[in-house]
């Protein structure tokens, strides 16, 4: 399994999500006493938690499909798929 679909990135990569999504709702909001956006959060993240979980085991090779561009990709499309360089 490349590094890039390995738990712990998928975790991390969860973890840096919610918090610059959060850091974005509060920012706007100017402050953290927000209880509706810790919950709206929270639940997102359980639910991108739950589904990168059951898609990484039911369909690995559609992670593994995402991780690589189409060849008629526009090229400011390119920059928002995520690649590993050390698997090309």
């Amino acid at each position: 399994m490349p590094a890039s679909t390995s738990p712990v990135a998928r975790a991390l990569r969860l973890v840096i999500s919610t918090v610059v999504f959060g850091a974005v709702l509060f920012l706007a909001a100017g402050t953290l006493a927000w209880p509706a956006a810790w919950a709206y959060l929270a639940i997102i993240a359980l639910t991108m938690g739950v589904y990168g979980t059951i898609v990484a085991k039911v369909h690995p090779d559609l992670i593994e499909e995402r991780h690589h561009p189409p060849a008629d990709a526009k090229k400011w499309d390119k920059p928002f798929v995520v690649s590993d360089a050390r698997r090309s």
